[in-house]
């Protein structure tokens, strides 16, 4: 597959909150960020870089060839913009023979809403596009399929090359049958990153569902690139690149999981195993106010964590006095001498400072950042300076 010189205009997109972050893993692989906005960065970068990029990216959602991006408010805006000769530029790396259907399109807040038609309007001026593109002619679409996908919002349209087919959360390591709402691979790959987790740090979930955290950690901690704890394909049309993955036999790294939930438990273990970091990963059946620390070991211990609140839990009630026991393991650990190094929880409770504080038995000052779960709106509270 032949390329064109000139590098390629890129767009990579994360949930809102880690753009600095994105930006970092643009350039550690090898990508030249041109603009960092709400949930995504372009760069410029060539096809090697982007497959680079798919395979080492750890909070990245999508990534692709940005193809045009402009303001529309008619159909005749979509096909007259995708057919001027900046796009038809952009797009002329596309050999004459390859498929390029539209397979994906989303709307919000914009006036052009049906997406059907939008598809087919794309298509058309896509087509127009790539004839020009190679003087006009025919277009058979036999070859290596390059699916495009749009997103119009407030009225303006990004037109993308798609080059991860699904969605880069999906590492391949968890199980179809894990528990009910469990947090997406790439926030808590965030959640970590917030964390600052290296090597040498001990990180304890104590409620750990199907083992999120606690994997992300471990594959952050261990240098482990997050497109490759498990085999996956991309695009078909991106180069093939070896990425190396380090040597772990002498690595210093631990993760404790605990869930009330057998079955959690259960997958915990199965995913860190199918993720390669299962020697590294420890979970047991356990409520949250029964946790022991005799065996918490290490020299900095970071509790990331995301307790129950709705999804696996129907009492609202319970579920705020499983935050105030948060609060009371914290001081537990640190009365017992753990190390506590780091407290991280991900929650919609507003009150969740009072909560915890009122378990731990002293005030404490959090930061907190907006997050999204899913459709729920959450926020990170943080911490590293604990006293008991």
């Amino acid at each position: 597959m032949e390329f064109k010189a000139t590098p390629l205009r890129c767009i990579a997109t994360c949930l809102f909150g880690f753009e600095k972050t994105l930006a970092y893993e643009v350039r550690r692989a090898g990508g030249e960020v041109i603009e960092t906005r709400d949930g995504r960065v372009i760069f410029s970068g060539s096809a090697e870089v982007l497959a680079v990029f798919n395979r080492t990216a750890s909070v990245a959602e999508r990534a692709g060839v940005l193809a045009a991006e402009f303001p529309c408010k008619t159909f005749d805006d979509v096909f007259d913009n995708i057919c001027n000769d900046s796009v038809t530029d952009d797009i002329s790396f596309i050999p004459p023979d390859a498929a390029f259907p539209v397979t994906k399109g989303r709307v919000t807040d914009s006036l052009l809403t049906s997406i059907p038609a939008l598809q087919r309007t794309v298509k058309k001026a896509l087509a127009t596009a790539m004839s020009r593109a190679h003087g006009g002619v025919p277009l058979y679409e036999t070859g290596t399929e390059y699916r495009f996908t749009f997103l119009i919002l407030k009225n303006v349209m990004t037109l993308t090359i798609d080059s991860c087919l699904e969605g880069l959360h999906k590492r391949g390591y968890r199980l179809k049958s894990s528990v009910t709402a469990p947090l997406r691979e790439t926030l808590a790959a965030g959640l970590c990153d917030i964390a600052r987790v290296r090597a040498g740090d001990t990180v304890v979930d104590p409620f750990c569902g199907s083992g999120t955290i606690l994997i992300e950690a471990a594959l952050k901690a261990l240098h482990i690139p997050a497109g490759t704890c498990c085999q996956r394909t991309f695009a078909p049309w991106l180069p093939k690149v070896t990425v190396s993955a380090p040597n772990t036999t002498s690595a210093d790294f631990c993760a404790h999981g605990f869930d009330i939930d057998a079955d959690a438990v259960n997958f915990t273990r199965q995913n860190s195993a199918k993720a390669g970091v299962g020697r590294f990963v420890t979970a047991e059946v356990c409520d949250i106010r029964s946790v022991g620390s005799t065996y918490i070991k290490g020299e900095r211990v970071k509790i990331i964590t995301n307790p129950p609140y709705g999804e696996r839990i129907s009492d609202e009630e319970e579920a705020r006095r499983l935050l105030s026991a948060l609060g009371a393991l914290t001081a537990r650990f640190i009365k017992d001498g753990v190390p506590v190094s780091f407290v991280g929880v991900i929650t919609p409770c507003e009150d969740f400072e009072k909560l915890f504080c009122d378990g731990y038995g002293a005030r404490i000052k959090f930061k907190n950042r907006k997050l999204s779960n899913g459709t729920i709106k959450t926020r990170f509270y943080s911490c590293d300076n604990f006293r008991y």
